[in-house]
This record gives structure tokens, C-alpha cells and sequence, in this order.
């Protein structure tokens, strides 16, 4: 058992008290119940705020060992919420609290959702000082997604009584006996379902990758830049495309190397 949690409320209060900021909080909804009865307040909160900050997402009554989620979704009335306080507030910041994929495309889509920070799955005791530093620019995000996030529609697409990675082959079914299976992961799902690819990841500084050299003995070079307006560190993923891709049991493509590297300066570079 954790012996204390700095939760994003505790975090954020770290930054604003300091500077005389006040910080508004109100419960807007549960995890899963269809109780509406914080709306309103929240709503009347969010139009007098300069930034509005929306801790959402999933706990182990959803998700958990031996315990599988229905859908892709945000449970109870989360969307509802989101989207009432999106149409009032001045800017919005979305913080996802979740192990797996959520499908909140339709934030992705609407103008009044500023941010979406995934801040890795549930962050422990430092998880919610994590997000408070990036929100204020203490850091700047690093972190690319471990699993490709899908929209609910791959949940509608794949049997979850097939767990084979491969899609069917239309000419000869030869790898999987369920016509219903398109495949997975990003190694062989070429749909439309999904929301953020795997290794997929923002930054509040810009890269420049030079071409990969010196490829020997199973290792590789590349010169990173750092172009962007902040120092930041980061991370490097370097995919391999076969030929045939896609075709006859073919992957996409694959990881075939990463790394982490610390803090690069404006302007300055590294190879990694």
C-alpha cells in the first residue's frame, strides 16, 4: 500500500498557492453513475475559470485483473460531462487517468478541448505531480503510447473470441479460421479504427532526426536536434518495413530499436 498519494487536486495546489491562484474544485461526476447533480455548480466553476482542468477517466471497479471492460468508452456520464463543461469553459485541459485505451475521439475533434494528457496509466504516489508539472510547463513531455489506443469501432470489428494477431487472408483464410478478424496491434491492423498509434506522442519542443548510420552488429546512429522552443529529452523509435508488407501474414512493420535520451538544449543536438 502506497503510504501517501500527491493527487492532480494536491498538485496542482502546489503551483497555484504560491502564486495567489485560486483553484476551484468540484466533483463533477463519478467513475461510473449516471448522477448528474454536480453539473450545474460545475458548469457555473468552469465559466468564471481562466483554464479549466478535467481529471477523467477509469479505476479497478472497470478495469482490473479478472475483471474485462465491455467497451472502449468512458463509463457513466464522463462524455456528458466533458462536453458540457468544454461548451462553457475558456480553455480545456483533459487529464486521462486510465490503464488501457479510452476512445475519446470526439474531444479529439472538438475545438473546445485544448489538451489531452495521458499521463502514462494510474501514476502512483508522483502521478499527479507528473501531471501538474507538465500542465504548467515545469517538463515537457517525453512519453510516446506503449499500445496502440482504439476507437470503439476495433471492439466492433475484432471477435474476442480470435486472439490471433494477424488479419484474415481474403484469398485463402490461411491464418486464422474467424473471417471477423482484422488484425492487431500495430504490426498487422491497417484500419481506420484507430485513435493514437503506437509510440505516438506530442512534445512542447520540435526534433529533427538525421538519417540512421553506422548500422552494424545489430545497432544503429541517429543525430537528433532539438528545434523546437524548450529543453526537453525524448525518445527515438526506429521501425523496419519488410517487403510484402501487409501481405500474406507480413507485418506492417516492426520495432526494431529505441532509446531514451536526456536533455537536449534549444538548438543544440546528440546522437543516439
Amino acid at each position: 500500500v502506497a503510504p501517501f498519494i500527491t493527487t492532480v487536486l494536491n498538485a496542482i495546489e502546489s503551483y497555484t498557492v504560491p502564486r495567489n491562484i485560486t483553484a476551484y474544485y468540484n466533483q463533477g461526476c463519478d467513475v461510473n453513475s449516471m448522477n448528474t447533480s454536480n453539473f450545474s455548480i460545475a458548469s457555473q466553476l468552469a465559466k468564471q475559470s481562466d483554464v479549466v482542468i478535467l481529471a477523467m477517466g477509469l479505476d479497478q471497479s472497470i478495469e482490473s485483473e479478472g475483471r474485462d471492460r465491455v467497451n472502449l468508452t468512458l463509463p457513466g456520464v464522463q462524455n456528458e460531462f466533458i462536453t458540457s463543461i468544454a461548451a462553457v469553459a475558456k480553455k480545456v485541459v483533459l487529464v486521462l487517468v486510465t490503464g488501457g485505451c479510452v476512445d475519446v475521439e470526439q474531444f479529439e475533434m472538438d475545438d473546445n478541448v485544448h489538451a489531452i494528457l495521458y499521463p502514462c496509466s494510474y501514476g502512483g504516489m508522483y502521478g499527479g505531480q507528473g501531471v501538474a508539472d507538465v500542465i504548467f510547463g515545469e517538463f515537457a513531455p517525453t512519453g510516446l503510447v506503449s499500445q496502440t489506443w482504439y476507437k470503439q469501432a476495433f471492439a466492433d470489428e475484432a471477435s474476442m473470441f480470435d486472439m490471433g494477431m494477424r488479419p484474415v487472408d481474403a484469398a485463402n483464410n490461411a491464418y486464422n479460421n474467424f473471417s471477423s478478424n482484422p488484425g492487431r496491434g500495430y504490426r498487422y491492423y491497417s484500419g481506420d479504427s484507430v485513435l493514437y498509434p503506437f509510440g505516438y506522442g506530442l512534445s512542447y519542443t520540435q526534433w529533427q532526426c538525421g538519417i540512421i548510420s553506422n548500422v552494424e552488429q545489430n545497432r544503429a546512429k541517429v543525430n537528433v536536434m532539438n528545434v523546437g522552443a524548450m529543453d526537453s529529452g525524448g525518445v527515438v523509435l526506429v521501425f523496419f518495413v519488410p517487403k510484402n508488407a501487409g501481405k500474406n501474414g507480413v507485418p506492417l512493420k516492426r520495432l526494431v530499436a529505441f532509446d531514451r535520451f536526456d536533455m537536449i538544449r534549444i538548438g543544440e543536438n546528440s546522437t543516439i
